[in-house]
């Protein structure tokens, strides 16, 4: 019996291991400078990339070539500028196949089987397929970028560029937005702000937002929206919508600015599917499940979502972004305006948590993971208990009022507050006691900005208060900054938005060992929550300047290579 080999630039390497019965299957990031990881057999390499086991065929249904004289598609020049149709068709699967692995499972919006079927009738936009690559080329080790795309050692910019001219181009042709122009638009909208979190990656969100109205996806199950699809063809803009609403959310979160949803006005039902089954090309009919938009009261709507949650939590992480997504709207509120009824509802939001704990099972917040429990599962629910972390711990922070010069916390007792947001941010550092190394590679890179949050908080804890010779306290402070760090750093293997949060973490902890009066807390917290500004010539950067202005003042006071120095640890 002929030996089962994937059709790709790594097949010589697959048959030649496969007669010694030891080869090896990249599986690290493109940052990642790891050892490889030994397979044995074919199953372990399906476990390894589970999306390969439908591209897989028999030697003789591939054309013929040797292992000692192998006939592969031609490296493409430096010189010459390639797209997903200049690309061979092993290279295509290959992307295909990683994009399904590492994309799929955090912003699922494609049925396998439909997509694969679309995409031998060449039915796929190029546009598409282009931003779809420039997500999963970033999963390509380092030792076949090379093989596979030649002296380009960086082509997703190359795919994103020309993925953002080509919609583009068809936006200015004023023909009819279809699905494949949203997904296509949120795509570009994900590479961008992994790739540099900045103003422009914050614009093509909005676009991703406006296209996605336009086409009336909020409201897919308002009577006389159907366009006659199918159920499942709803099922698939259902998962489209909410990976918009998701992408609307984390980054305004982030950025500290105005959503580009109006929730209320939101009548598509959550998703009734797993994204296991969904991405399988299975679909279960519509609960007609609405998302609970009241985030101060929403743990009332909990044991209802969870009685009709598909069963891989998926509809209860989104309860959990739309409650980080009240607790900015709330702070932000409150910095324009803080009124009596925003006060309010800040004093409910902070009580919000307490109820979810008593809604939810008593398991759930327990980050350990149970016996039954898949690696999808786990990985989705500790994401989860992330985002209800960080809500709590950004409610707690203080927050000064627009046009007022000192630092205020509008209610309650400040040393408090901040007590309780630090107790959060240890909490969110607790649940990577549980995370597995995998988990990086598939998990939401959005968890890199509330990791950076939570360093940047308990760093400022650090500064601004003493223990009275409590080293308990301070070894605690210390693992958990050490969990944050670590886990920092190996987003950092796979997201280019890790590494520039954890560059400009370095730079702050060359301050760490100022001493922060309290009475500037408030002005330091408004900086580190916005992880993305898109103000900012260099997002994620934390304005060392408001932590210790006496000493730079007297710094830059001094002689000129006094000055120099400053400007160069600045810098």
């Amino acid at each position: 019996m002929q030996p089962l080999a994937y059709h790709n630039p790594l097949a010589v390497d697959f048959l030649q291991g496969y007669e010694q019965q030891n080869f090896t299957y990249p599986i690290l990031g493109p940052n990642s400078n790891g050892p490889m990881q030994a397979v044995t057999n074919m199953e372990s390499l399906l476990q390894l990339s589970p999306s390969l086991e439908g591209n897989l065929v028999r030697t003789e249904d591939i054309p013929p070539f040797s292992v000692e004289q192998p006939v592969m598609s031609p490296v493409i020049s430096a010189s010459t500028l390639f797209s997903a149709s200049t690309l061979g068709e092993d290279s295509k699967q290959l992307l295909i196949c990683l994009y399904f692995d590492h994309i799929q499972p955090i912003f699922p919006m494609f049925r396998k089987p439909m997509f694969h079927q679309r995409f031998h009738e060449n039915q796929i936009p190029e546009s598409l397929l282009n931003a779809m690559f420039a997500m999963s080329s970033r999963f390509v080790p380092t030792s076949d970028i090379f093989r596979v795309f030649g002296k380009f050692s960086t082509p997703w910019e190359n795919f994103a560029k020309l993925a953002h001219q080509q919609s583009h181009d068809r936006l200015e042709e004023n023909s009819a937005i279809c699905l494949d122009d949203i997904k296509t638009a949120c795509l570009l909208a994900i590479h961008e702000y992994t790739n540099y979190p900045g103003r422009k990656a914050w614009m093509y969100v909005g676009n991703a937002v406006r296209l996605s109205l336009a086409s009336r996806l909020h409201q897919i199950d308002i009577r006389g929206n159907s366009c006659g699809l199918s159920d499942a063809d709803r099922e698939e803009w259902r998962f489209v919508w909410w990976a918009i609403w998701k992408l609307d959310s984390t980054i305004n979160v982030t950025a500290v600015m105005p959503f580009g949803i109006d929730c209320h006005t939101i009548g598509s039902a959550l998703v009734s599917t797993t994204v296991a089954d969904f991405t399988n090309g299975i679909t279960k009919q519509s609960t007609g499940t609405l998302l609970d938009t009241d985030s101060a009261k929403s743990w009332r709507a909990v044991r209802e979502m969870q009685s009709r949650d598909p069963g891989d939590g998926f509809n209860i992480h989104l309860l959990a972004v739309s409650l980080l997504r009240g607790v900015s709207q709330c702070q932000q509120r409150l910095y324009a305006n803080s009124t009596p009824e925003e006060i309010a509802r800040m004093m409910a939001l902070r009580n919000t948590f307490s109820c979810m704990r008593l809604a939810l099972p008593a398991w759930y917040f327990n980050a350990a993971k149970h016996p039954s429990e898949q690696f999808h599962s786990h990985r989705h629910r500790l994401e989860t208990i992330i985002m209800f972390h960080t809500a709590h711990l950004i409610i707690n922070e203080p927050v000064r009022t627009l046009g007022t010069e000192q630092a205020h916390i509008i209610t309650g007792d400040s040393l408090s507050c901040w007590q309780s947001s630090i107790t959060y941010a240890e909490d969110l550092a607790g649940v990577f006691h549980h995370w597995e190394s995998e988990y990086f590679a598939v998990a939401d890179p959005v968890i890199s900005c509330a990791i950076w949050h939570a360093h940047c908080g308990l760093t400022i804890h650090k500064m601004s208060f003493t223990d009275d010779g409590n080293s308990e306290v301070a070894t605690r402070i210390d693992n958990a900054l050490d969990l944050l760090s670590i886990s920092l750093e190996n987003f950092a293997r796979w997201w280019q938005i890790a590494r520039i949060l954890q560059d400009s973490l370095k730079v702050f902890q060359m301050w760490s060992w100022v001493h922060l009066d309290v009475s500037k807390i408030t002005e330091v917290v408004a900086q580190i929550r916005r992880a993305i500004n898109p103000d900012s010539v260099e997002p994620g950067l934390v304005d060392v300047s408001l932590i210790c202005p006496s000493i730079l003042d007297d710094t830059l006071d001094g002689n000129e290579e006094d000055r120099v120095w400053t400007t160069d640890i600045l810098e």
